[in-house]
């Protein structure tokens, strides 16, 4: 395309429209799913505040194999303004700790992190015991027990999306497979 038609869309690029029109993905709200790609968008940043704290988050698979669900790795940031900041995804596929562990190190290197909370109901004290040992230095590994549905412990965090108190860092989409699987997923 001529330098003259780019430049009359370079405002759209990044943004839900021009994925859509200019990048050619389908963008569409799923009945059932608790986010849709504006509730993202609308707050998302390119500009951190002063975070005050950052952590890594593991959901881990309860299998391996093909049809393994994933181990879900999530960095949120807590800014000095009491917002959280979605800053990275680092989940893999299935339960394996030699896959999640060497993501959880990389997630651990990007971003400067000391806490990892992890749910206790999945992979419960071996994977504290795994994390405690794998020589990444963590000072703070905190358990979780969920004993709702991801839906259920999912919905209280729409309305801190739909105040703007959650947003996503970067240029759209940052956490791709994340926003995908948010959009999509009527969990």
């Amino acid at each position: 395309l001529s330098d003259t038609f780019q430049d009359m869309f370079a405002g759209l690029q990044g943004t839900r429209y021009g994925r859509q029109e200019l990048d050619g993905e389908l963008l569409e709200d799923v009945e059932g799913a608790l986010w849709s790609q504006g509730m993202i968008d609308r707050h998302r940043v390119t500009v951190l505040p002063t975070i005050i704290k950052r952590a890594a988050f593991v959901d881990g698979a309860d299998t391996d194999g093909k049809k393994a669900n994933e181990t879900g790795i999530i960095v949120l940031g807590l800014g000095a303004n009491k917002h959280v900041y979605v800053l990275g995804d680092y989940s893999c596929h299935g339960g394996d700790p030699r896959v999640w562990l060497p993501q959880l190190a990389k997630a651990k290197r990007d971003h400067g992190l000391d806490i990892v909370v992890y749910e206790r109901n999945h992979g419960g004290m071996t994977m504290a015991h795994t994390i405690r040992n794998s020589g990444q230095g963590w000072s703070q590994i905190i358990d979780v027990y969920n004993t709702a549905s991801k839906r259920l412990r999912a919905e209280p965090v729409v309305p801190l999306y739909l105040m703007g108190l959650v947003h996503h860092c970067g240029e759209p989409p940052t956490t791709p497979a994340l926003e995908h699987q948010m959009t999509t997923s009527a969990i």
